[in-house]
């Protein structure tokens, strides 16, 4: 398999990747994330992990017939990513990916004294589960 295709699960389309972030894909495709109501029980946020189970094995479907590695990336809700991640965890054909950032804070102080922070976040690279 020489072909790497990521499916993002995400509030960050891709669309607004950097280039060295979108680098060594061959194709990427995206899920924006579901809205999760806070109040959302345990077994609403199951309903909807199945629910995109099922799209995630339709996107590993695609890539094992088109000979490329699968690779998932979660970002979102803390309860449904658990979900997702255990869903899939170990399974051979589909493989975790993470972006790793760098966080840089920019403080500037006004004439007034008020201090505005701002964050920003660099893409670094890409950490694939297993990584050592």
């Amino acid at each position: 398999m020489d072909k790497k295709y990521l499916l993002v699960i995400s509030n960050h389309s891709p669309d607004k990747w950097s280039e060295s972030q979108k680098e060594g894909w061959d194709k990427i495709e995206y899920i924006p994330f579901p809205e999760i109501p806070a109040d959302a029980s345990w077994n609403d946020v199951a309903k909807i992990a199945n629910s995109l189970k099922e799209k995630i094995w339709d996107f590993s479907r695609r890539c094992a017939r088109e000979d490329a590695e699968a690779y998932l990336n979660l970002q979102g809700e803390y309860t449904l990513c658990f979900m997702l991640y255990a869903m899939f965890q170990g399974v051979s054909y589909l493989k975790f990916a993470f972006p790793t950032t760098e966080r840089k804070v920019i403080e500037n102080v006004g004439q007034d004294g008020v201090v505005t922070k701002t964050a920003v976040f660099e893409f670094k690279r890409w950490r694939y589960k297993g990584d050592v």
